[in-house]
């Protein structure tokens, strides 16, 4: 069981009293606090939840009919893996959470949506008001004083068993997933895992084995 997360509004209050550690464009570091503030400047320009932009500017579009934010605990998802963690040797509880922050996490969707989603690499126009979104996600970012990151929009750009791969992998109580985009190949490969423990890197690189062979 996962204790009672804090709202959206005590997170805002929480990063709004954070000191810097450094200047901005100064460094790269992941952060969850990002994501989520993105998923607040969404909210804020648009006028609409993470969830219903997501769901008309992007899932929709590419007819992900079984992918949203879950920003509401009190929604049913029929058909939803249920969560689990380990116990004991060969003993395993089933995660119950009342999460519902999303930005950098929240999201639910199955191994056939994914696979459209992999259209915005490898299909310039997939979202036609958003063209070229998958070139524009896999851009490096860039130091203030000038050097690449190996972190792109929301994607890591690494070379992993030879192969050039664009990918990330995901964490949240009860669930590991992993998704790799390999541009040289146009494939897309991602697992998705609902048991904490799964060792997501061997999953990632299990699929490029198979993948590439």
């Amino acid at each position: 069981m996962v204790g009672n997360p804090p709202s959206r509004e005590e997170v805002l209050v929480m990063i709004a009293r954070a000191k810097p550690i450094h200047s901005a464009g100064e460094l790269y570091r992941y952060s969850n606090s990002n994501y989520f503030l993105m998923g607040e400047i969404v909210r804020r320009a648009s006028g609409k939840s993470l969830r219903d932009f997501a769901r008309e500017t992007l899932f929709e579009p590419l007819g992900m009919k079984d992918t949203q934010y879950y920003d509401d605990p009190s929604i049913a998802v029929p058909q939803r893996a249920v969560g689990y963690f380990t116990r004991a040797r060969e003993k395993y509880g089933v995660v119950k959470t009342n999460y519902s922050l999303v930005g950098a996490g929240g999201l639910l969707t199955t191994v056939n949506d994914l696979g459209k989603w992999t259209r915005v690499f490898d299909d310039a126009n997939a979202i036609p008001s958003s063209p070229h979104l998958g070139a524009r996600m896999m851009e490096r970012g860039v130091t203030s004083d000038g050097r690449a990151t190996n972190y792109a929009a929301g994607l890591a750009r690494d070379r992993i068993q030879d192969v050039d791969v664009v990918h990330h992998n995901g964490f949240f109580p009860g669930y590991v997933t992993t998704f790799t985009w390999v541009p040289e190949k146009r494939m897309g490969l991602f697992a998705l895992c609902n048991w904490s423990e799964a060792p997501d890197t061997l999953l990632q690189g299990q699929m490029l084995r198979e993948g590439l062979r």
